[in-house]
């Protein structure tokens, strides 16, 4: 990937104190490289991904109770839907 070969002293002051620290900005420099679409399919992926896990591990008493305690947020949160 071209970022890499990139001189790492033009990574901003934060950058080269968290490689400092030992942290990897591999990955993340390669994400800031995605479109920000690219970015959020990914994620939408990812979350379709856990869903699946979770509704072949969870019993359904937990998933509905998951369920119901997510409106129940929605609710206070957002309050009821409006229909027009």
């Amino acid at each position: 990937m071209g970022s890499q070969a990139k001189d790492r002293g033009n990574l901003p002051e934060e950058c080269r104190i968290a490689e400092a620290y030992g942290i990897d900005l591999t990955l993340l420099m390669a994400n800031l490289e995605r479109t920000p679409a690219a970015r959020l399919a990914e994620l939408q992926a990812m979350i379709a991904l856990c869903e699946q896990i979770q509704r072949r591990t969870l019993s359904e008493e937990i998933l509905t109770r998951r369920e119901e305690l997510e409106l129940a947020e929605t609710l206070r949160l957002f309050g009821p839907l409006e229909r027009s």
